[in-house]
């Protein structure tokens, strides 16, 4: 089995926002006029770091090598707006902040394994009642019509590259040669050659109506039928004497999407126009096929082609679904990427509004300034404090002569077992799916993802999913940079600054404040120097997947900075009681995965797990990306940490619901034994119900508590030594729900 690894991890959203104003401090926040009780300073400040280090800006000094960044004096040197970022980080997660600089962006979906059926496989694809799977996507052309795109339906057929081969000689094994022909122009060329001698536009001959052909990949659901069968329309140079009665001859255009790997084999034949089939592209549509080919990702090079082709006029092929009415999806290849129904702002606002309302204002917007929520709102203000320019101490560093090479790919918000919250768990770690099924071959079927897609496009469903968190790469105990697989753009080479044998990088740098309130300015100071832990560390600048820029901040603080600490951290303590957060602050889940994740021992025993490494794609080799969501696996919560305290509001009675949909079957509720309690499991959730017991302690029955989520609620049932059935005290009605004592708080 595939596990779900990466160097990264994630603090858990919290459902409750902590605004400036709930500590009883002034927002706006006061600039120029001296507020009462604030204060003013500067703070000497030391940043040492025992790991290679790379904080690269300026000028490039060496073609085509990343290096630390220098002042004119050549002095290594980290902006003060990098300093800003690291406290900040530190600061929105400590101070309960919003989650409001995050991009609002809209991730893609093809996704074909079994565990995403419901994201992609069902829209996609309709499974036909003799087994063979046919595909909802029809064929037409793009061209822009004034300030409108529409939309020419016709029919399209599909053509083996032995076909081809008829025509343009070879074709077959010159494009599974070349390793570079991912873009359809470079397909389309190699088959009329350069300048084109040879057209796409021909007379084939097409099957009349679609039919069963058998796919390369095994049917697991029916495996009498050997392999799969997928349903269309065949193409050929010529038809035989036997087939001709079941083909017509039609002229058209070869369309070509492009070799994503060498084991493509076909192409497409479009045929066929239908003009009085002219549909007007929604602008929603477009929208969402610009953020799968633009906004998302770097333009592909089949996107830049047809572009171009459309801006001068012409019509391009293109593939679309439609609900019967309109176009609903626009994509260059049959099985094209899909727009996520949910936005990453939106996803974020399922924990709580709060995180993306311009109206509240937490400790970060305040101390550190906020830009306008929209052009003339007028509410946004300068921030308070200034980190000036910290700089290398001569003798402390040294660089390598040779620039490391490491793979610098960003990762992508998108994939759903690392980025969006699961529910559905197998196993009690939170690493595996839930089973809801086997297949008639034994193997297991797993509950689908959640993830950015709307299962419930009526808004029945009261689950919203939610994304993982705020991310973070913690701190290594060693750092590793793997050597790379391949070459490529996503391969850099990297110069970074490295400790001497006498001891860490030094830099120093000064810290300027104005005009805060002591709560303020011990917030700032905490998320500085950990509140005063010495044994944690931040993650600065390039290479932090690779355990690079483990840093640590120190300051000489008089008394009333230290006073000024404690009282942030007292007035953090106050709040998150009120609110009823499990654990108080300092011991809630968000503050105890936050400083995990500095927590260089933790990191060792990480790594020596194996739990940090980058998963890796080799092209034609392996993908352990899909290769773990076939397993149906899941990025663990950081050094085995639990996500949450409190259990979702769920019903006894639910345990009674339909099962739901898992890979187009109906899977039967399971029952197992769990901590002295039954668990009944759904593909769609998890429900938990357990027989009334006797007892009573500290949390008897009709005691009424103050609960996280839920308000004031009254014990009306013992469920085990740690947990009670509780209801809203104010809802007689209420079904109730199981709650962990330790978010049970007095009144």
């Amino acid at each position: 089995m595939t596990d779900v690894t990466a160097p990264y991890n994630f603090v858990p959203l919290a459902r409750h926002v902590c605004k400036a104003s709930d500590l009883g401090l002034t927002v706006p926040p006061s600039q120029d006029m001296p507020a009462a009780g604030a204060v003013s300073g500067s703070i000497e400040m030391t940043l040492t770091c025992d790991t290679p280090f790379l904080v690269n800006w300026g000028p490039e000094r060496e073609p085509g090598v990343k290096a630390f960044g220098r002042t004119p004096d050549d002095i290594p040197a980290i902006p003060g707006s990098t300093l800003r970022g690291m406290v900040r980080g530190v600061l929105e997660i400590a101070g309960f902040g919003k989650m409001a600089l995050a991009d609002d962006a809209r991730t893609s979906v093809r996704d074909l394994t079994p565990a995403a059926r419901l994201d992609y496989g069902e829209r996609v694809t309709v499974e036909r009642a003799d087994g063979a799977y046919e595909p909802l996507s029809r064929g037409g052309w793009l061209r822009i019509d004034g300030d409108t795109l529409v939309l020419t339906a016709c029919e399209f057929a599909r053509i083996e590259h032995d076909e081809l081969s008829k025509i343009s000689k070879n074709f077959k094994t010159r494009v599974r040669k070349n390793d570079n022909f991912s873009s359809a122009e470079i397909i389309q060329q190699e088959f009329t050659g350069s300048p084109p001698e040879i057209p796409i536009t021909q007379s084939l001959f097409v099957e009349k109506t679609a039919q069963n052909h058998k796919h390369g990949l095994k049917n697991k659901k029916k495996p009498e039928l050997g392999h799969k069968y997928i349903r269309y329309r065949k193409a050929t140079v010529a038809a035989s004497s036997g087939l001709a009665g079941t083909f017509e001859k039609k002229c058209g255009r070869l369309v070509f999407t492009g070799m994503p790997s060498k084991d493509k084999h076909m192409e497409f034949f479009f045929y066929d126009p239908a003009p009085h089939k002219a549909f007007e592209v929604p602008k929603q549509v477009w929208r969402g096929f610009l953020d799968v080919h633009e906004r998302q990702e770097k333009i592909s090079d089949t996107w830049r082609w047809r572009k171009a082709a459309l801006g001068r006029g012409e019509a391009i092929p293109v593939f679309y679904l439609t609900d019967g009415a309109e176009i609903t999806h626009l994509g260059l290849a049959m099985m094209f990427k899909l727009p996520a129904d949910t936005s990453i702002g939106e996803m974020i606002k399922h924990s709580s509004p709060d995180h993306r309302d311009p109206q509240a204002v937490d400790l970060a917007e305040a101390i550190l300034g906020r830009l306008e929520s929209g052009k003339g709102k007028g509410d946004g203000w300068r921030g308070r404090v200034s980190f000036g320019w910290a700089l290398a101490e001569a003798g402390s560093w040294r660089e390598d002569q040779d620039p490391t090479r490491a793979i610098l790919a960003r990762p992508k918000p998108g994939y759903a077992p690392a980025y969006v919250r699961q529910r559905d768990f197998q196993s009690d770690d939170g690493t595996e799916l839930l089973k809801v099924g086997t297949h008639a071959n034994g193997d297991p079927i797993r509950a689908n993802y959640r993830s950015y897609m709307n299962w419930d496009p009526t808004g029945k469903d009261p689950v919203k999913e939610e994304i993982r968190g705020w991310k973070r790469y913690p701190v290594r105990g060693q750092p590793h940079v793997p050597p790379p697989t391949v070459e490529g753009d996503s391969v850099g080479r990297l110069r970074p600054l490295c400790p001497v044998p006498e001891g860490p990088i030094t830099f120093t740098f000064r810290l300027r404040y104005h005009n805060l309130h002591p709560v303020e300015l011990g917030a700032l100071l905490w998320a500085a120097l950990w509140g005063g832990d010495d044994g944690l560390r931040h993650a600065v600048g390039m290479g932090r997947p690779f355990g690079w820029g483990r840093a640590k901040v120190a300051a000489a603080l008089d008394a009333a900075q230290r006073e000024a600490m404690r009282q942030f951290a007292e007035a953090m303590e106050t709040w998150a009681r009120q609110k009823g957060i499990a654990g108080g602050w300092a011991d809630s889940v968000q503050l105890r995965q936050l400083r995990a994740m500095a927590d260089p021992e933790k990191g060792a025993d990480e790594q020596a797990q194996d739990r940090m490494k980058q998963m890796q794609i080799i092209v034609g080799v392996a993908n352990d990306f899909v290769d773990a969501k076939k397993a149906g696996t899941v990025l663990p919560e950081y050094a085995g940490m639990a996500a949450t305290e409190v259990a979702d509001p769920i019903d006894e009675d639910s345990i009674k619901m339909s099962p739901p949909r898992a890979l187009g079957q109906q899977a039967k509720t399971t029952v197992r034994t769990f901590n002295n309690a039954v668990r009944a499991r759904q593909g769609r959730g998890t429900v938990q119900a357990a027989p009334a017991a006797a007892g009573d302690d500290r949390f008897p029955v009709g005691s009424r508590w103050q609960c996280e989520g839920h308000g004031h609620v009254e014990i009306v049932r013992w469920l085990a030594p740690d947990r009670r059935w509780v209801r809203r005290a104010d809802r007689p009605d209420d079904d109730g729900r199981p709650v962990s004592v330790r978010a049970l708080r007095p009144l």
